[in-house]
């Protein structure tokens, strides 16, 4: 954070990436007496990955799903990270994936990466993120294709884009509130790190963490196709229902 502009708000984020796919989970639900609930189960082993990065502090999130999660398409995530919150100096704290070490991996000039400790996946926030989804749009159902997942999975995510205070009650954990992006890293900074409040003092609440304006600011989530991408993929743009298949060149 020493080569950030003093005068480009900070912005704290946490990413992780997770697996969805024609495994179904199968979870406890309810059903009247006598009843016993009978629900689908099957092992196909086909799978979508979703990156997801949040900001635990206002409930922003950005998104998208991908085929699988390597270097490339970890560069392109974080390349569409930064062009959503374009406005801000980011610090994404993350794991020890080999994909987040990779020497290839591009990183966008306002956003730097901060690793978590290992083996320590109760810090990471967006477990939550998983958990919500996989509770609340997966439990105890079969998917015929991979499209059906991805499908689901975007409308996971548009619900969590629409309901920021929803995301910020799964991810704001007390131990955050104690960060100040500020300490050790610069001097004179504005009140909060995060997006400041509007000039004439619209949507602005306190800040839990400084004590400050701050302004709640909620991004559209839309998927990035890059085409020079040396592979077939099916892009999901998780702002509509529908996913669009496009091959690498094409």
């Amino acid at each position: 954070m020493k080569d950030a502009p003093p005068d480009r708000p900070r912005r704290l984020l946490f990413q992780d990436e997770g697996r969805f796919g024609r495994i179904n989970d199968t979870r406890r639900c309810w059903a009247p007496l006598p009843v016993r609930p009978v629900v689908g189960q099957q092992i196909v082993r086909e799978y979508l990955y979703g990156f997801v990065a949040v900001s635990p502090f206002d409930g922003a999130c950005t998104s998208l799903i991908l085929p699988w999660a390597d270097t490339q398409t970890m560069t392109l995530f974080l390349r569409h990270t930064a062009r959503e919150f374009r406005d801000s100096f980011c610090l994404m704290l993350l794991d020890g994936a080999g994909w987040h070490h990779a020497r290839d991996l591009a990183l966008p000039d306002n956003l730097r990466l901060l690793f978590l400790p290992p083996y320590s996946p109760e810090l990471n926030p967006v477990e939550h993120v998983w958990e919500y989804l996989r509770e609340n749009h997966f439990g105890n159902d079969t998917f015929a294709t991979l499209e059906e997942v991805g499908q689901r999975l975007c409308e996971g995510l548009r619900t969590l884009a629409d309901q920021p205070a929803l995301v910020r009650s799964l991810t704001c954990f007390d131990w955050l509130n104690t960060i100040r992006l500020s300490s050790n890293y610069y001097q004179n900074v504005p009140a909060c790190p995060l997006i400041p409040a509007d000039p004439q003092g619209r949507a602005a609440v306190p800040c839990p963490v400084h004590n400050g304006p701050w302004q709640v600011w909620q991004p559209g989530i839309r998927g990035v196709p890059v085409r020079s991408a040396p592979w077939q993929a099916v892009q999901f743009d998780v702002g509509s229902a529908s996913p669009a298949r496009w091959t690498a060149g094409g």
